[in-house]
């Protein structure tokens, strides 16, 4: 799973990560590596398992089945595993860790300054010291560390050990009060909850939203774009698509289902490899600016005016449009369909206009506009 999904720690990054010139990327790494040098600038790793016993003077980012960290962090530290994290270093800014599918380790030797938030499949164990506010979700959480912040804990199954000490308070879901042991000292008040949203999962809402509102962007931009270069083409694509419903959703259909089809046909063979790839790219081009066209005749509708459209306006009801359209697009369950039947909506009336802009025009021209050779001079004798 981590070698087909590269991009996974890049959208992880794009979360938060300020890049920088100078950031080193290694993103294609084979095989486990045992790091022990001094890093200077932010380091983005992919890797089947990583050993990491270095000092870290930037931010530490590393995707890999599994991860042990030794070493001195001097800024922040994010991993993210399938199997197994194991934290045994000191570290001066915040820690960000998800073991989806193993267990995770803090141990004693561990010094955390920053804001932790964890997350494991299986079990957490906290035996390090944590300066900053803790929040840790896992199906099992063993806790027997230092916490001079609050301790939020997300579990079916919570264990406090003797010698534990929470500085700030102690807030819990759990299907009954957590009762504390002996040894264990809580510096401020006990908080139960029925549940709490992880870590994890706010991170991928964060990511769901940031790339709605790109996709909005984009979308604006390649429509204002055609606004400016073809416009009485738009509008009649919009006008077709408004008062041919029936003939504009049954050709995009058919254009999005031939075309494919025939894209990939070609594509599978060994002479027409540029025939799939041109008509696949016009399909996908075709079927993206679908939704564009219809986005602006939702808007154009909703802001019509006896006044008129100035180029400003058509750019605004193009934005209403879009922002209406992918909200659409993001309801459960229907919203993938909508996007398909939108897009070959407009996709559909998108090939009509074409065909109709090709029709040869034919006018009539009245005898007294039609051109007249004068007479001729004769030469004189």
């Amino acid at each position: 799973m981590i070698k087909s999904v590269p991009l996974l720690l890049l959208m992880w990054v794009s979360l938060q990560a300020p890049l920088r010139a100078g950031d080193i990327w290694d993103l294609d790494r084979e095989g486990p590596i045992d790091h022990q040098d001094t890093v200077w600038n932010d380091w983005f790793l992919r890797v089947s398992q990583a050993t990491l016993g270095g000092v870290y003077k930037g931010d530490v980012w590393v995707l890999a089945q599994s991860i042990r960290f030794t070493g001195v962090a001097e800024d922040d530290v994010r991993l993210m595993t399938a199997e197994r994290i194991s934290v045994e270093g000191p570290i001066e800014g915040n820690l960000s860790a998800v073991a989806w599918a193993g267990n995770m380790l803090v141990s004693t030797n561990a010094v955390v300054e920053g804001t932790s938030h964890l997350q494991s499949g299986k079990r957490i164990t906290l035996s390090g010291t944590f300066s900053g506010n803790v929040t840790a979700t896992a199906p099992k959480i063993v806790v027997s560390g230092t916490f001079k912040g609050d301790l939020t804990l997300d579990a079916q199954q919570i264990q406090l050990l003797p010698g534990t000490t929470i500085g700030g308070n102690l807030i819990s879901t759990h299907e009954r009060d957590l009762p504390l042991p002996d040894g264990v000292e809580l510096s401020g008040t006990q908080e139960q909850l029925e549940s709490f949203q992880s870590f994890f999962e706010e991170q991928m809402r964060r990511l769901f939203w940031l790339l709605l509102v790109m996709q909005v962007v984009s979308a604006s931009l390649v429509g204002i774009l055609l606004l400016r270069l073809v416009p009485r083409f738009l509008g009649h694509a919009v006008d077709v698509a408004v008062g041919f419903r029936g003939p504009s959703m049954g050709v995009g259909a058919l254009t999005l289902l031939v075309g494919g089809s025939a894209g990939l046909l070609f594509l599978s063979t060994r002479f027409a490899v540029g025939t799939g790839i041109f008509l696949l790219t016009v399909t996908g081009l075709l079927f993206y600016t679908g939704h564009i066209v219809m986005a602006l005749a939702l808007g154009a509708t909703l802001m019509r005016s006896r006044k008129g459209f100035s180029f400003g306006r058509l750019a605004l009801a193009l934005l209403v449009g879009l922002i209406l359209v992918y909200i659409l697009f993001s309801v459960a369950f229907i919203g993938f369909g909508l996007y398909i039947l939108i897009s070959c909506w407009g996709m559909g009336a998108l090939v009509l206009a074409i065909r109709n802009s090709q029709q040869v025009i034919r006018a009539e021209i009245p005898p007294n506009l039609q051109r007249t050779d004068p007479p001729s001079e004769e030469a004189p004798s």
